[in-house]
């Protein structure tokens, strides 16, 4: 039985045991309507009512917030249409399937509050197993644009979450890191990279790798991106793995570095590359020294019959 209304217009009929069960808001200023509606609903759902689409309104912006509104449509003051619409218009309270109940049932009417955004429509005289029937669709729909909704906000956490903790990696990683577009722009740069080089990480975004960092042969003439094996190997989509060349800094200094380039692809399309390198000077400065003591006399530092 639905309990005496009180004087803010709201009946709740409540049993701690469906504390977990979805929530129904009926919105009808007749009172044989109501309990009728909280009647049929009561045994599986929680059922709040209103007398009023005054009432209605705070109800629903109030929590909890119900799962479905069962809301007539000729009522005086506030009709049914204009309560949907101001549920339409709260971010609070635009996602709350409504189904009008109603004696208005010509086909114009009923368009009318489809368009409006009902969920659905159901027309007097009620046929009990109808309105039971279509009250449990609509509940099992919203739960599934519930479930959807979660995933979706756990998906866009973790991607969130993932993107951030590969970003740190590359942030912290103390070899060289760049990545560039199909046409060798970079688009991304890590610090270790930018410091190498000399360039803060933003000077280096939006430029062409080769134009600024590897223009130039060890003589110092200039490097055509035709004959650059990273630029060719980026055009080809081709992998370079533990390569030895110089890359300027920006000073116009040269850097030995050890680089591999692996191409990005997704469905076959060339996207870009990641670049990796090594600061490799004194590795070679060290070779350098070890090639002078085998091809000349320790004393005198003459050649030597190595050389």
């Amino acid at each position: 039985m639905v309990a005496p209304s009180g004087a803010d217009g709201m009946e709740t009929i409540f049993d701690p045991a469906d504390a977990l069960t979805a929530t129904i808001l009926i919105v009808d200023d007749t009172p044989v309507n109501l309990s009728v509606l909280a009647a049929l609903l009561h045994p599986t759902y929680r059922v709040l009512a209103a007398n009023s689409g005054k009432r209605a309104l705070e109800i629903a912006a109030s929590d909890p917030k119900p799962d479905l509104i069962l809301l007539d449509v000729m009522m005086p003051e506030m009709d049914g249409y204009a309560v949907l619409a101001h549920l339409k218009t709260d971010p609070t309270t635009q996602d709350i399937p409504v189904i009008f109940v109603t004696a208005l049932g010509k086909d114009e009417d009923v368009q009318y509050g489809l368009e409006l955004g009902a969920a659905d429509y159901i027309t007097k005289p009620l046929r009990l197993p109808i309105v039971r029937a279509r009250v449990r669709t609509q509940l099992e729909l919203k739960r599934a644009r519930d479930w959807m909704l979660d995933q979706n906000a756990f998906l866009t956490a973790e991607v969130a979450r993932r993107v951030a903790e590969n970003e740190l990696i590359l942030v912290s990683a103390g070899e060289g890191i760049f990545g560039t577009d199909a046409n060798g722009t970079i688009n991304f740069i890590n610090p270790a990279a930018a410091a190498m080089l000399g360039y803060e990480r933003g000077e280096l975004l939006g430029r062409n790798a080769h134009a600024s960092i590897h223009h130039s042969r060890s003589d110092g003439s200039h490097y055509l991106a035709d004959d650059c094996p990273k630029h060719t190997a980026l055009a080809a989509g081709l992998a370079l793995q533990n390569k030895e060349d110089l890359l300027w800094r920006n000073d116009g200094s040269p850097l030995p570095v050890e680089y591999s380039s692996m191409p990005m692809l997704k469905d076959g399309k060339l996207l870009g590359a990641v670049v990796t390198f090594m600061d490799i000077s004194e590795r070679k400065l060290h070779e350098e020294q070890l090639l002078h003591q085998a091809t000349h006399d320790e004393l005198t530092c003459q050649h030597n019959r190595c050389l």
